[in-house]
């Protein structure tokens, strides 16, 4: 009787250490999947190793300092590029790309998708802290703001777009050919800064 007894409780602790396991596996792989990402799926502070093992999207090439891969955001083709200082992931940013030729006509279609990547950035993160369509001083007072599309083409309008979070900043930049959303890490910004005064004391 005291034999069957021990092994009923043998039997039970075995089947509650499993129970156990299995909880903390699931536990674990709730955490993965929940887990928090500032950019991708990458977190600041990661080493490039780190970063290529996470980054799926086709490689373009390892600059040292950066790294970048293809991809495509909504329907836009563009440059993902990932900084580091001191091996560590401070900045990442998107690039696009326009299917025009002329510059007067790139202009316009990235002022057009400006208008379209900010609000999907709303979406995400919210209303912007900052919003501004600059003009030059030469075109302000001939240029209505409505018609920004075809004064960027000319090359006398920049817009910049701005939201932030405790972890990242967020930027949407339009210059003529040049569209692009940067995203940096709040915290390493000082790291980044510091190896810029460092650079520029090597240069004196």
């Amino acid at each position: 009787m005291k034999r069957k007894n021990l092994v009923f409780i043998v039997v039970l602790i075995i089947a509650l250490l499993n129970m156990i396991f299995s909880n903390v596996i699931l536990a674990k792989e709730v955490a993965t999947k929940t887990r928090h990402y500032d950019f991708r799926k990458t977190r600041w502070g990661m080493n490039k190793m780190q970063v290529k093992e996470s980054e799926k999207s086709k490689f373009i090439d390892d600059f040292g300092k950066w790294i970048t891969y293809k991809v495509i955001v909504g329907i836009n083709d563009c440059v993902l590029t990932y900084r580091f200082t001191e091996d560590k992931l401070i900045e990442a940013d998107y690039t696009f790309f326009s299917i025009f030729t002329t510059i007067e006509k790139i202009a316009i279609d990235n002022a057009c998708k400006s208008d379209m990547l900010k609000e999907d950035l709303i979406k995400k993160y919210g209303e912007p802290v900052y919003d501004s369509i600059l003009f030059s001083l030469k075109s302000a007072s001939k240029i209505d703001l409505k018609d920004w599309y075809f004064a960027v083409a000319s090359g006398e309008v920049t817009r910049t777009v701005f939201w932030e979070n405790p972890d990242t900043e967020i930027c949407l930049l339009v210059y003529r050919t040049d569209l692009a959303i940067v995203y940096k890490s709040v915290k390493l910004k000082s790291l980044e800064e510091k190896a810029e005064k460092k650079r520029i004391m090597n240069e004196l």
